[in-house]
């Protein structure tokens, strides 16, 4: 009953993709075309070479590989489109547009653009080897030049106008800065940002020795900062430091909650110097 089911699946596919190709006569457009794997699909069947052909609806039941898209394709496993994509790729797997993409990829793991793209990447890994204006979401996200929104938990790209939002961005021509500098909490304290101006992480490690008392704090947070004229910054922080007191580490929680809001004056192209202006600290013992 259950191959019965599958090989009547697929002659009704095959039929239907098969007439609907049948319907438009314009040299290299098609309605519709359906691929088992290449070269078993409708193309082929009605001596079309599907490697230079637009659909509109494409259905490959395990991989597929057409010319362009110009309206939906879904994929069991993958998507490979050569030329161009106006419209939307699903796929279990992998997606792939060789051309300009308008519209969406989304797949449960790769999605790769080999141009430049107006819309959205969903997946596991998202690749944008060109321009990107839109958004990509997926665990990790790559991009050479991105307009819009990264969110994953790694992300990285030569520049972005936007915000990469994650656990760990690395951009190029990003905000990467390096700083040290003293607080209440601790007497020494180096942190590192990376990422964007809409968008950045912050690792930090802080001292303080105070009348035989050793305490160190290793932190993790996020911040996001906006221009005031060309030099100087306005910046949001949210920081999480464990505190560990008297010796190497200190199993129990002991956390320490900081949000601070300051201003980044530049003095040098090298540096500059953060004023806080509003700080806000907790302490997990009496929060």
């Amino acid at each position: 009953m259950k191959r019965f089911l599958i090989s009547l699946s697929l002659l009704f596919i095959f039929t239907l993709g098969a007439a609907w190709a049948q319907q438009d006569s314009t040299k290299n457009y098609r309605v519709a075309q359906a691929t088992i794997l290449p070269p078993l699909s409708t193309d082929n069947l009605l001596d079309l070479d599907p490697l230079t052909t637009t659909h509109s609806y494409s259905f490959n039941m395990f991989f597929g590989k057409t010319g362009g898209l110009k309206g939906m394709e879904l994929g069991g496993v993958g998507n490979v489109i050569l030329g161009k994509t106006e419209g939307v790729q699903f796929a279990g797997v992998f997606n792939y547009t060789g051309n300009e993409l308008k519209g969406a990829q989304l797949a449960g793991g790769v999605n790769i653009l080999n141009a430049e793209g107006k819309g959205a990447q969903i997946g596991g890994v998202n690749v944008a080897r060109e321009e990107l204006n839109g958004i990509q979401i997926g665990v990790v996200n790559h991009g050479t030049t991105v307009k819009g929104v990264q969110f994953g938990l790694i992300n990285i790209a030569d520049s972005i106008k936007g915000a990469p939002i994650g656990l760990l961005s690395f951009i190029k021509s990003g905000y990467n800065a390096f700083e040290v500098g003293s607080t209440e909490v601790f007497s020494g304290e180096v942190t590192y940002r990376l990422g964007a101006d809409g968008f950045y992480n912050l690792f930090s490690l802080g001292f303080k020795s105070e009348d035989g008392y050793d305490r160190y704090g290793v932190g993790y947070g996020f911040g996001t900062q906006f221009r005031m004229g060309k030099k100087n910054k306005i910046f949001l922080e949210g920081m999480a430091y464990q505190i560990n007191e008297d010796e190497v580490w200190t199993d129990d929680l002991n956390l320490l909650s900081r949000l601070n809001l300051g201003v980044d004056i530049r003095v040098f192209p090298w540096m500059s110097i953060a004023q806080p202006l509003l700080e806000c600290i907790c302490f997990s013992s009496i929060c």
